[in-house]
């Protein structure tokens, strides 16, 4: 069973299932997995929602393992935060 998405906005209105932890939808798609862009940008919104307002993205890298049936919640989980500063 898919989500019903009725835009981007839903698709990027992830919920918090903990600190680090971000659970999204999505539709279904006729090939049966996720598309691997919205992965890429759920888990951008994800590491967004970690930080505060005045920290921006700059570099994006990511690899697909293998796809995501469309049937399961997409569950994103952030590890930490790089903030650009040098120690």
């Amino acid at each position: 069973m898919a989500w019903q998405v009725d835009g981007f906005a839903t698709l990027m209105a992830l919920e918090a299932h903990g600190p680090d932890v971000y659970v999204g939808v999505s539709p279904e798609y006729p090939w049966g997995r996720v598309y691997g862009g919205q992965v890429v940008a759920q888990g951008l919104r994800a590491a967004q929602a970690t930080v505060d307002d005045d920290h921006h993205v700059h570099s994006l890298h990511a690899y697909f393992i293998r796809g995501v049936p469309a049937t399961s919640p997409s569950a994103t989980r952030w590890t930490g935060s790089a903030t650009g500063g040098r120690s």
